[in-house]
Parts: structure tokens; sequence; C-alpha cells
């Protein structure tokens, strides 16, 4: 009788790489400002962006836009440029003085650059040209910030992630409607999730989304950057060794 040779596929080597998300520890803090990264997979590995533009309308659509004619950088693409916004809109929301002097005033009357609206959400996805593995995820921080005492910093998000064999196929899931309520002066937070333990959060991870969902503090919060530490995937050494043996195997059976 002849014996059946199994054949290692590259989506049969994926489904091995590939692991669901791991338990995740949540993480709270709430101080007048934030160093974030300027170098997360965001910034570094971003191949495209696919969701809103947390542009609320009204006028904080008034106010960003304010900001952008004078070169900052606002909406979905400040949530992942690196840089901690600190903008004082108090002048500006009163519809008086002059705006350029409110930009270098960075102190607890202060705001980011991106709102966040009830069922809105954005998708990062990463670069799969340079990682086909996809990435290792280590780290996942939001920033909110509204700093003029009126609310809209407390943080409720939904987080999921896909892996390469399936980039569309959001189901792995890090937190649902994980949500924050700040009860300080200062309306500035931050939510750190971590792996459980030091682990990983997600490997073989192609894409990441945030969802706000419908309940958001005074229909919109304010939003300065979102983080993602990790680094591309690489094959363990039995994994490796899987490969090169299936390759030999195929061959096997080809000249069979």
């Amino acid at each position: 009788m002849k014996k059946k040779t199994r054949t290692l596929t590259a989506s049969t080597l994926l489904g091995l790489l590939a692991t669901s998300a791991q338990a995740v520890v949540v993480n709270t803090s709430n101080l007048t400002s934030y160093t974030v990264s300027n170098t997360d997979l965001l910034q570094t590995s971003l191949a495209s962006y696919t969701g809103d533009d947390f542009l609320q309308s009204g006028g904080q659509t008034t106010f960003l836009n304010a900001l952008a004619s004078e070169g900052i950088t606002v909406g979905s693409a400040s949530l992942s440029d690196g840089v901690w916004y600190d903008h004082d809109p108090s002048v500006y929301a009163a519809g008086g003085g002059n705006f350029n002097d409110t930009l270098d005033n960075a102190n607890t009357e202060s705001r980011g650059s991106a709102v966040t609206t009830p069922d809105t959400f954005g998708q990062w996805n990463l670069d799969l040209a340079a990682s086909p593995l996809g990435y290792d995820i280590t780290q996942i921080d939001l920033y909110s910030n509204w700093g003029d005492g009126s609310g809209r910093d407390d943080i409720r998000v939904t987080i999921s992630m896909s892996l390469v064999g399936t980039p569309t196929v959001f189901d792995q899931v890090v937190v649902t409607n994980q949500f924050i309520e700040f009860e300080t002066a200062n309306t500035q937070g931050a939510m750190n999730i971590t792996g459980d333990g030091g682990g990983l959060i997600g490997t073989g991870i192609a894409a990441i989304r945030f969802d706000f969902p419908a309940i958001q503090e005074a229909n919109g919060v304010g939003y300065s950057e979102l983080d993602v530490i990790g680094t591309a995937t690489i094959p363990e050494p039995s994994t490796a060794l899987l490969g090169g043996l299936g390759g030999f195997l195929l061959l096997r059976r080809r000249r069979a």
C-alpha cells in the first residue's frame, strides 16, 4: 500500500504561526500631559488606513479645521503621528482673540486633535510586504485629551485584530467595550494594555481595529494618540524546521 505524504503548504505554516489574542492587563493613568511613541507600528509599519476621520460636526470641526490651517495634523491621521497634542482652545472657542496665540499654550485647558464620535472606527492595516508573517503586538496605548474641564476624556473602546491568514476578519478580540471614567480635574487620560504576565497580546497580526461604541461621553471624546507597540513576527525554530521538512516532503511527493 502506498503511504500518503502530508504536504505543509504556506497557508498551513501561517496557521501554525498565527495564534489568537492572549489575556491582557489594562492600566490607566491621569496626567496633565504624556510622552507618546514615535516609533510604534502605526508609524513604522503602516500600510493603509480605513475608517472615520474623527472630525466632529459643529464647533469642534471648526476648531480642528483651524488647527489644520496652521499646519497641524488633525483627525484620524493625528492618532498615529507620534505627537501629544496639547492645544488651548479657550480663546478660539469663545470666538475672540488671536487664534495663533492659543497654539503654544500647553496647560490643562488643552485638547487633542481628533474627536471620536459614537459608532465610529479606525482600522490600521500593517505592512505585510515588509513582514509576511505579520507582527507580534506587546502593548496598545490610547491617549484621550479634552482639558477644558467639560469632559470628553472618558475612554470607551473595543479593540480587535486580524491574523495574516484572514486579514479582513477581526476575530482576535483584545478588549470589548472597555471603559475608563476619569474623575479628576485634569481631563487627560491614558489606557495602557499589555499582555498578561509580560506576554504577547497577539502574534501573526495583520491589522488592528479600534471601535468606539454608541455611548461616548458628551457625544464625542477627544484623543491625541494611539500607539501600537510590537515587532515583526519571526518563525519559531521548530516552525522553521517544519517549513524545511514541508519543502522536503513536497519535493519527495513530486518525485514519487
